[in-house]
């Protein structure tokens, strides 16, 4: 709960991080098995023969890794299902919402001056489905070309680009300080748009003239 007090999580960040919460109970399985097959080396490193300490090593660490490890995967088993069934609580009491997570995501990302494309590929990575995350997208209602020319215009107004320093003062407004930019200069910003996720007809439409679409 003290995850989801702090901020929306997908269904796969949640069981991630609390398989991560359980990993002790997995780590003090292993070394108890670990603990056991070094107990069968030792006895078997008391021998002579180099032959007979590598025989009986081999034989002590499957006698004794077989069962722990049997019973280590029971354990995964077990609370990868107890986690599955806390999430499944969360979601039908609707505190666990992938739709109200990437909703959330969308319009954070997007006021960071992010694209479509690269939201929909990190909401993806979050295990979020595509159909979800389409439906978010369009919910949003976000005029993602607007975005794209108020992101060139603050990459452009930084002094990011080469020379532009130089046009902020004596450019009307938006457009003709993008229209103002060199060959290299817009592919220079047409790449860091791209970077950002927007798509490419978005990019390319931020150094046309409103009255060409």
């Amino acid at each position: 709960m003290d995850l989801l007090a702090r901020r929306e999580h997908s269904r796969l960040e949640l069981q991630q991080k609390l398989q991560k919460r359980f990993a002790g109970t997995r780590l003090q399985a292993s070394v108890l098995a670990e603990e056991a097959t070094g107990k069968g080396a030792g006895e078997a490193l008391t021998r002579d023969s180099d032959e007979a300490r590598a025989r009986d090593v081999n034989e002590a660490a499957e006698s004794t890794t077989k069962p722990e490890a049997c019973e280590i995967d029971a354990g995964h088993d077990a609370i990868n299902e107890t986690i599955a069934a806390v999430i499944d609580k969360l979601t039908e009491e609707g505190l666990q919402s992938d739709a109200r997570l990437a909703e959330a995501y969308i319009h954070a990302r997007a006021g960071r001056g992010h694209g479509p494309v690269k939201i929909t590929a990190e909401l993806l990575g979050k295990g979020v489905d595509e159909p979800l995350i389409t439906q978010a997208l369009d919910a949003a209602d976000i005029d993602w070309l607007a975005l794209a020319r108020q992101t060139a215009q603050k990459k452009i107004s930084r002094g990011t680009v080469s020379n532009s320093k130089n046009y902020d003062g004596a450019a009307k407004d938006e457009q003709e300080l993008l229209s103002r930019l060199s060959l290299r200069e817009k592919s220079k910003v047409m790449r860091f748009l791209q970077q950002r996720g927007f798509t490419l007809d978005q990019v390319h439409s931020v150094f046309s003239s409103p009255d060409d679409y």
